[in-house]
C-alpha cells in the first residue's frame, strides 16, 4: 500500500524533478532497482545534465523536489511530518569602530594634545 502511495506522489512531480530524485538517490522508480550509493550522481553532474549554472543550483533544485515529494506524501496520508522552524535571531548592532579606536599616549604627544 505504501509503495503505491509513493509511486503516485512521485508521478505528480515534473520530469525534471523525477530525474533529480532518481539520479541523486540511485533509485529507478519504474523498475524499483536500487544502485549502490557510490553510483549516485553528484550535484556537479546534475548541473551539467540540465545545463544548470552550478552545483549549488542543482542542490537547491534537488531539495525543492524532495520537499515537493514529501508534501505529496503527507497529502496522501502515507507520511507524517513535523516541521521545525528556528526562531529568528536579531543581530547585535556593531559599534562604529572608527570612534572606538584607541590612540596611544606616544602618538598623542607626537600629534599634540590639542588635536583630540
Amino acid at each position: 500500500m505504501q509503495a503505491k502511495a509513493v509511486q503516485a506522489a512521485f508521478d505528480k512531480l515534473s520530469y525534471r524533478e523525477q530525474i533529480y530524485l532518481e539520479k541523486r538517490n540511485a533509485i529507478c522508480m519504474t523498475c524499483g532497482r536500487v544502485s549502490p550509493l557510490s553510483m549516485r550522481t553528484t550535484f556537479d553532474d546534475l548541473a551539467t545534465m540540465f545545463e544548470g549554472s552550478s552545483a549549488s543550483g542543482a542542490e537547491r533544485a534537488y531539495h525543492r523536489a524532495l520537499e515537493k515529494l514529501t508534501k505529496n506524501l503527507v497529502e496522501a496520508g502515507a507520511l507524517h511530518v513535523v516541521e521545525l522552524k528556528r526562531k529568528s535571531q536579531r543581530k547585535k548592532k556593531q559599534k562604529n569602530r572608527r570612534r572606538s579606536l584607541r590612540i596611544s599616549g606616544r602618538l598623542q604627544r607626537r600629534m599634540g594634545r590639542d588635536f583630540f
